[in-house]
C-alpha cells in the first residue's frame, strides 16, 4: 500500500472506532411538558371524543355548546401553566364608553359563589368573560364534558348579570 492509502485506512479505522464508542445522542423532545401537563393537542384529543362540535382557532379550541344559542367556550392552555386547562366563555362585549360600574360590581360579587369559576373583564377587548380553570392531571373526556356543561349552566344562571341588554338603562337605548 502506498503511504496516502495507509493514512486513509488508518483514518477510517479511527473514525469507525470513535463512532462505535459514542453513539449519537437522541434529539431532545420538542416541547417537554411536566407530569400532569396538557397541551392543545391533548385537549383536542379529549374534545374529539365528545359529541360537541369543535374548531381549532389559533391557540384556542372553540367548543360549540348545545342549545338555542350557538354559545362557544374557548378551551386552551399555555406553556407557563400546562398543569391547568382553561374554559373561557365570552359573555358579551361592552359597548364603547366607560364601563358601567354597578353591573360589573354585581358580576364580581358573584365570583365568591361559583366554586372556582369567576367573571372577568378584558379591558383591551371590552369583553366580559366567565372562566373555569381545571387541573389537567387526570383530565378525561367525561370530566372535561362535565366542566363544559358546568360553564354553560353558570352562564345560563347568571345571564341577567352579564347580558348588556338587561343592564339598567339598556332598554332605553
Amino acid at each position: 500500500m502506498t503511504r496516502p492509502a495507509l493514512a486513509l485506512a488508518a483514518l477510517l479505522a479511527i473514525a469507525q472506532f470513535v463512532a462505535a464508542q459514542d453513539p449519537p445522542a437522541p434529539p431532545p423532545p420538542a416541547t417537554p411538558k411536566p407530569a400532569g401537563g396538557i397541551d392543545l393537542d391533548g385537549l383536542a384529543k379529549l374534545l374529539d371524543a365528545t359529541t360537541l362540535k369543535t374548531k381549532l382557532d389559533g391557540k384556542h379550541i372553540k367548543v360549540y355548546l348545545p342549545g338555542d344559542e350557538e354559545w362557544q367556550v374557548q378551551v386552551w392552555t399555555n406553556e407557563t401553566t400546562p398543569s391547568m386547562a382553561y374554559l373561557t366563555f365570552h359573555c358579551q362585549q361592552i359597548p364603547a364608553g366607560p364601563p358601567p360600574g354597578e353591573p360589573l360590581l354585581k358580576l364580581l360579587g358573584q365570583n365568591g359563589f361559583m366554586n372556582g369559576a369567576y367573571f372577568g373583564y378584558n379591558e383591551k377587548t371590552r369583553v366580559v368573560f366567565l372562566e373555569l380553570v381545571v387541573p389537567a392531571e387526570g383530565l378525561t373526556t367525561k370530566k372535561l364534558r362535565a366542566d363544559l356543561d358546568r360553564v354553560q349552566k353558570l352562564a345560563l344562571k347568571t345571564v341577567d348579570l352579564w347580558a348588556v341588554g338587561k343592564w339598567p338603562g339598556a332598554e332605553k337605548k
